[in-house]
């Protein structure tokens, strides 16, 4: 099918609904759901309950075996990558009876970054390095636009999304070599600066503007217009406590950067307004930074990491807590 008619199709969804595990026949998710994590012995999970008063819920379904899940900032709908062939699944009603759906056409995928309100995604397929966007989510999905294949010459270590489907921001490894692309439908890959090792990019919330966290040089960079003319200005370096970062965002309203830091564990934040910087030390390693509910909510490991750390930036004073893995609450 030409690449015209192929980005225009509106993406069929076939409803699929999930077998419930017998363990969780009798469950019913009642009170608040912080968010959703994914377990590779038994499944995608709910963390119930709110910061600081959170536990461990049952595997929701195990009829998709699912390789990796990236979760809509409202809990409320996943894209999940399952099967040997890479296929991608729409899973919607997260906190009710949860379906998946498969996205027809979508095959080879090995990596999905959803934006930051959830409104889109970028696909990427690894065998033909093509990035391909899908915009409408969770109702109505349409792959928008999609790169020529065999444009990158290197390999993709991160990328990113705007919430209107229009860039995609990649970092490119070519040997000792990172730099930063700018991609954007029916224009060449634009070039856009060097970069020490991108371990996370982000975009903020309905904008343009997007976050670099460099894992190598120990700072965060504020690509501002990335659309447009971007401008380059860093927030903040290992002065500030930048070590060894793995995440990067922007809180919903898009006034705080949030940045996890590897090497001590912890968290740094950055007020945008007057570049404010606060520290937020943890007994963790942070393995990046995954949106829970919440306006500065975020999960920092996945559950074979010990237990779940979480970076709580709603309460009165910032702070990390943990979710045990089997009952009670922290």
């Amino acid at each position: 099918m030409p690449l015209a008619s192929r980005i225009c199709v509106i993406l069929a969804v076939v409803s699929l609904h999930l077998p419930v595990a017998p363990r969780v026949a009798a469950q019913q998710i009642r009170g608040p759901v912080l968010g959703f994590v994914l377990e590779a012995d038994s499944g995608l999970k709910p963390i119930l309950g709110i910061p600081g008063a959170a536990t461990m819920g049952g595997a929701l379904a195990a009829g998709l075996e699912a390789r990796s899940v990236s979760v809509s900032p409202d809990q409320d709908f996943a894209l999940a990558l399952a099967g040997e062939d890479g296929r991608v699944f729409l899973i919607r009603d997260l906190k009710g009876s949860p379906a998946a759906a498969a996205l027809p056409g979508f095959s080879g995928v090995s990596r999905i970054e959803m934006s930051p309100a959830g409104q889109a995604a970028a696909l990427y397929e690894a065998a033909s390095q093509t990035i391909r966007v899908v915009s409408g989510l969770p109702q109505a999905p349409v792959a928008h636009w999609e790169t020529e294949p065999g444009w990158m010459h290197g390999r993709l270590s991160a990328l990113a999304v705007s919430d209107n489907a229009s860039v995609v921001l990649v970092a490119v490894e070519e040997g000792e070599r990172v730099t930063l692309w700018a991609l954007a439908a029916g224009e060449a890959p634009r070039y856009l600066a060097p970069v020490g090792g991108a371990a996370s990019l982000a975009f903020l919330t309905r904008s343009g503007d997007a976050l670099v966290a460099d894992g190598i040089r120990n700072e965060v960079l504020w690509m501002r217009d990335v659309p447009g003319a971007v401008q380059i200005v860093p927030l903040a370096g290992e002065r500030e406590g930048v070590s060894r970062p793995v995440g990067v965002a922007a809180t919903a309203d898009g006034q705080r950067v949030i940045v996890a830091n590897s090497d001590p564990g912890g968290v740094l934040t950055v007020d945008l307004p007057d570049s404010r910087i606060a520290r937020i030390s943890c007994e963790c390693v942070p393995s990046g930074l995954y949106r829970l509910s919440g306006k500065a909510v975020f999960r920092l490991n996945g559950p074979s990491e010990g237990p779940i750390a979480v970076f709580d930036g709603d309460s009165a004073e910032a702070r990390v807590v943990f979710v045990p893995r089997e009952g009670g609450a922290q």
